[in-house]
């Protein structure tokens, strides 16, 4: 049999292209085509006999079991004998002749031809599909001779023209250098168990190694929605987190999980509402105070299952006794405080023997304090003891009280640290500052920056330091393979403003959890794009797990949604429409949006109820998308609208309740 005729080209996949224009990625597999150049019938496995007395092979493991596992051809038959014409027929699924410009009806090394631009080939079809495809091949669809490409084959023309989201290719065996055609000036390495997702990054060996996104969350404290001034602030610059803005995506729906910290830290790790999880409210330094039940699945620990290095930069504020804390969570190293910075020292945590002591502390002076927290049972720390955060590395404390005014720049040098020593794998970092929460601190270099306030100024600070972790990005190579996300655990505390909208922290009016998100991806996320979809710290979880190609935990109800085609702007729409509200500190269900409408029971915060006038007394129902400030209730006007989400509300409260994790 002639050797040009055999196995190397197998027909079956023509089939293949016949079918392709009623695929649907969703609802088939995904599809690898390999193909050898030059191989004989008899040079694989299980097809060596048929070499006919030529000296016999070692079977090939792999082939053999990939024969053995499938269906495998004894007389299939390539459409030509040689290799460019042989391409151009199987993936189009036509003769050569039928596809090409040449006078011979087949690829020509005279002129340099190819394929014709109206050409159907698989790729293009499954696109259609929403598949993602992609092209590692010997030779482009174009003429090629002598390793010089034509045009169709020079960079960015073979993803144009016939349907491969990237391609590497070697124009003339392997003698010759490979062009690499990308999209956007990215490439990509394809994973062999992620649905043919393509995972864009630049083109170096140092993230040729790299197969996942990495991942950054930068996590504000109490800061406000317009508290940027690509959110419309007056009160100061941000220039750095609008950049952010401009390259990426402005999110002006984005809610968070609850209107106060822990429950939001809680939502925004897990992907699982507060109650659902067993942290309903703030947590305190005191004993027996509890924190995110280790059996919970964080972010971290979902990233673990692909090799990510991952580091908590910050405030964690989910539990302070051992089993509790970052490294028990899924964090390979935890830098920060373990509370707000309003708060005090907790008893059970391990200490430094090498513990830095500021303003004039002595390590008795330490113990004494820890003694008086012990002995006290509120959440309210004594005077003298308020204010007095440890700093941690580990499960240690490593300073105490901490020099909370260079806590920001600290923060940012131990974050480039871990960007830069991870550079080589896929890494999650979760950067949690502990501002602008009150007492505001701000670095030297920053006072009076704003000119306005304090609390503005910390901002500034914090947009510097987005622009430290920007530039280290890109200085590493690491920009176009990470995606940053930044935003704020809940509204503003009474130094900040949520204008336009209504309330602010502890409150489940808009301004309580309504907060400013960007998220940055070059490549991924098309630039300078904002959308007023609803979208949720909840839906990080699924989106980061589909970003790395891991599928949820089975054994977890999840209360997010894959963002991940949003994003990219596959689709306009958010598979978000409705968010539900808890007030401040309990497990009680306070109101829905769903879609354009909200319905709230109370609004605002509860200890506040002897002080009450006006809305706050009635039930509420609002056209948020017509009255993003709360100002019009419609409650008599449309009270079919409100019985239709106090409904859709209990529902999803009485469903919760049975599935949600006991307190430990």
């Amino acid at each position: 049999m002639n050797r040009f005729t055999l196995i190397r080209k197998l027909c079956f996949l023509v089939f293949l292209a016949g079918i392709s224009g009623f695929l649907k990625a969703e609802d088939h597999p995904d599809i690898v085509i390999a193909m050898a150049d030059d191989i004989g019938l008899g040079d694989i496995g299980l097809y060596r006999k048929e070499r006919r007395g030529k000296a016999s092979l070692d079977p090939p493991l792999n082939s053999n079991k990939l024969i053995r596992q499938g269906m495998w051809f004894s007389d299939a038959h390539s459409p030509a004998s040689l290799c460019a014409p042989t391409r151009d027929s199987i993936t189009p699924g036509n003769y050569s002749y039928r596809n090409t410009n040449s006078p011979w009806g087949v690829w020509s090394p005279l002129i340099n031809d190819g394929i014709v631009i109206n050409a159907t080939p698989l790729s293009r079809n499954t696109k259609k599909a929403d598949y993602n495809t992609t092209s590692f091949r010997k030779w482009g669809f174009g003429g090629v001779w002598n390793g010089a490409p034509d045009a169709y084959s020079k960079t960015e023309e073979v993803t144009q023209r016939f349907g491969f989201d990237y391609s590497i290719e070697l124009p003339q065996g392997i003698k010759n250098k490979p062009h690499i055609n990308c999209v956007n000036r990215e490439c990509m390495k394809l994973q062999a168990d992620s649905k043919l997702a393509h995972i864009p990054f630049p083109f170096s060996s140092t993230q040729m190694e790299t197969q996942s996104k990495n991942i950054i969350i930068i996590f504000t404290d109490d800061q406000g929605y317009e508290d940027l001034s690509c959110f419309g602030s007056r009160n100061l610059q941000t220039p750095n987190i609008d950049r952010m803005a401009k390259e990426g995506l402005k999110l002006t729906s984005f809610y968070v999980a609850s209107s106060v910290c822990s429950p939001s830290r809680a939502a925004l790790l897990t992907g699982r509402m507060p109650k659902r999880v067993g942290v309903p409210r703030v947590l305190f330094p005191k004993p027996n105070e509890g924190g995110l039940p280790p059996d919970e699945v964080t972010i971290a620990e979902l990233l673990k299952e692909k090799e990510y290095q991952t580091a908590l930069v910050g405030k964690w504020h989910l539990g302070h006794d051992k089993e509790y804390l970052p490294l028990n969570q899924g964090f390979d190293s935890y830098y920060g405080i373990p509370y707000s910075n309003n708060m005090s020292i907790a008893p059970g945590i391990d200490i430094s023997k090498d513990i830095l002591f500021n303003d004039n502390y002595t390590q008795e002076q330490m113990l004494s304090d820890i003694r008086r927290v012990e002995k006290n049972l509120t959440n309210v720390p004594e005077e003298d003891l308020k204010n007095k955060p440890p700093l941690m590395r580990g499960n240690e404390i490593i300073e105490y009280p901490t020099n909370q005014t260079t806590l920001t720049e600290r923060y940012t040098k131990e974050a480039i640290s871990f960007i830069e020593k991870n550079k080589e794998k896929p890494f999650f970092l979760y950067l949690a500052h502990s501002f602008p929460h009150v007492p505001v601190f701000v670095g030297d270099k920053f006072k009076g920056s704003s000119g306005t306030t304090p609390y503005y100024d910390a901002l500034q600070e914090i947009d510097w330091s987005v622009g430290e972790i920007l530039n280290t990005l890109k200085k590493n190579g690491l920009d176009k393979n990470t995606v940053v996300i930044f935003t704020s655990d809940n509204g503003p505390n009474r130094h900040g403003s949520a204008r336009p909208l209504k309330g602010r922290k502890f409150t489940t009016y808009e301004g309580g959890q309504r907060v400013p998100a960007i998220i940055w991806a070059p490549g991924e996320i098309e630039a300078n794009s904002t959308s007023d979809e609803i979208v949720s710290s909840l839906d990080l979880f699924p989106t980061i797990a589909n970003y790395a190609g891991i599928s949820l935990p089975k054994n977890k109800v999840f209360d997010g949604y894959d963002m991940s085609h949003f994003f990219s702007g596959k689709t306009n729409k958010s598979p978000r429409k409705e968010m539900y509200f808890y007030s401040a500190n309990t497990s009680t269900i306070d109101g829905i949006r769903y879609g354009d409408y909200k319905f709230l029971y109370k609004g605002h915060r509860i200890k506040n109820a002897a002080n009450l006038k006006g809305d706050d007394l009635v039930d509420k129902l609002y056209d948020i998308k017509q009255d993003a400030s709360e100002q019009n209730n419609l409650i008599a006007t449309n009270p079919k609208k409100a019985k239709e989400l106090i409904i859709k509300m209990k529902a999803y409260d009485a469903k919760l309740e049975k599935s949600k994790n006991p307190k430990p």
